[in-house]
């Protein structure tokens, strides 16, 4: 909800400059105001629970939890909260699991200031907003994949996708279980079925699928 007309921002990035170029450049419009600065996922949910803002800016890549799952987390405990998810560097499969996480826009963080206020205003009034620059790729793999037709690329459920995420990460199996609530003996199948599906024999080949598909930005 906005107070005295202004959109009430929480701005997320684990590098300081970023987020404070960022709050600078949003306190000087006179439609919003930042009320909140997390540097990890795990901090911008406790804070958007506390402060409840219309609009949650965040990088896709942070510590301790990232921008996908972070949105996840949040549209898991019901929150009504826009989420504006940024990256560096984008792919198709990450912008699929951004979309799929729950995000309201996504944008390029090269994108200029006034772009970002756009997007702002947009998911704010509760519209998906994607930046020109992600547009084209959107449009780019739509069109590759009308000339490829099915294509030969394994397809994987969003359970095996966040296991590939998670594996390629560096987290155990023990903590991937945990965190996604299985047991250890189904992550361990579940890593079998997606190897049988790439036709790899190791982890390292499946950090390296991850990094190529852009289910991971290490």
């Amino acid at each position: 909800m906005e107070t005295n007309g202004k959109i009430r921002i929480i701005l997320a990035d684990d590098h300081e400059i970023m987020c404070e170029g960022l709050k600078y450049l949003v306190d000087r419009q006179e439609d919003m105001e930042v009320i909140g600065v997390a540097a990890t996922g795990d901090e911008v949910v406790v804070m958007a629970e506390r402060l409840k803002p219309d609009v949650v800016a965040m990088d896709i890549s942070m510590p301790v939890m990232d921008g996908i799952e972070a949105s996840t987390r949040l549209r898991g405990i019901g929150s009504e909260t826009k989420i504006l998810v940024l990256s560096a560097v984008l792919t198709r499969h990450t912008i699929d699991q951004a979309i799929a996480s729950g995000v309201t826009g996504l944008m390029m963080k090269e994108s200029a200031f006034q772009e970002f206020a756009e997007g702002v205003r947009a998911v704010n009034k509760g519209e998906r907003y994607f930046c020109s620059r992600i547009m084209q790729v959107v449009a780019s793999s739509y069109v590759g994949r009308l000339r490829e037709g099915t294509g030969e690329s394994p397809i994987f459920t969003e359970r095996e996708c966040e296991v590939i995420r998670q594996f390629a990460n560096g987290k155990s199996t023990k903590e991937i279980a945990l965190r996604i609530s299985m047991s250890g003996k189904t992550i361990d199948a579940c890593r079998r079925k997606i190897m049988d599906k790439l036709h790899i024999n190791s982890t390292a080949e499946l950090v390296k699928y991850a990094l190529r598909s852009g289910l991971t930005t290490l």
